[in-house]
C-alpha cells in the first residue's frame, strides 16, 4: 500500500502489524503509464518494462481497468524512469 501523509503512518503500521510483518520504504515515487486498451495490446507490458531495464521497480500495480499501469520506484529514479518511458513511446 502507499500513503501520501506520513502523519497517518503510525496507526496504519500498528493495525497492519496485527496481520503480519510491516516494512516501510521511504522516498519512493509512483510512476504511471496511462492509455487505452492495455489488456488488448499484446507486448505492451514488455515494451514498458524493457524501457525501464535499468530502473529498479519495487512494486507493480495493474488494476481491473485497462487504462493504466503504475509502478513504484525510488524517488531518485523517478525522473529517469519517466524519461526512459518518454523515449520509448514518444521519440
Amino acid at each position: 500500500m502507499t500513503i501520501d501523509n506520513s502523519e497517518s503512518l503510525a496507526p496504519i503500521r500498528r493495525d497492519l502489524a496485527e496481520l503480519g510483518e510491516v516494512a516501510v520504504l521511504e522516498r519512493m515515487a509512483i510512476v504511471s503509464v496511462v492509455g487505452r486498451g492495455f489488456t488488448r495490446r499484446s507486448g505492451l507490458a514488455g515494451r514498458i518494462f524493457a524501457s525501464l531495464s535499468d530502473v529498479n521497480i519495487v512494486m507493480i500495480s495493474f488494476g481491473a481497468s485497462d487504462v493504466n499501469v503504475s509502478f513504484v520506484v525510488a524517488e531518485a529514479d523517478a525522473e529517469r524512469a519517466v524519461r526512459a518511458l518518454h523515449r520509448a513511446f514518444f521519440e
